[in-house]
């Protein structure tokens, strides 16, 4: 499956995403479920889980991963939060 293939979708479906990814569908539904990717949301309704995953998105992830922020940035980050805190 290519990019161009995932962004002519409207939505992507779990298996798509799967394949697109070269991930299992327990691994993109989880992920969902657990907030762990930027690409789609996972709702629970009625005691099932709706998956919606946008292509744009999907495609961005593919290429760039998660945002990676360096360690001490994040120290100094939440060193900063505990001083406003105090």
């Amino acid at each position: 499956m290519t990019d161009e293939d995932v962004l002519a979708m409207t939505d992507v479906s779990v298996a798509d995403t799967a394949v697109y990814l070269g991930w299992s569908e327990r691994n993109v539904r989880s992920s969902l479920r657990e907030g762990r990717v930027p690409f789609g949301v996972a709702v629970k309704e009625n005691q099932r889980y709706i998956y919606r995953i946008l292509p744009e998105p999907l495609v961005k992830f593919k290429h760039e991963g998660l945002p990676v922020v360096p360690f001490h940035t994040l120290l100094r980050a939440l060193s900063g939060l505990k001083e406003v805190m105090a």
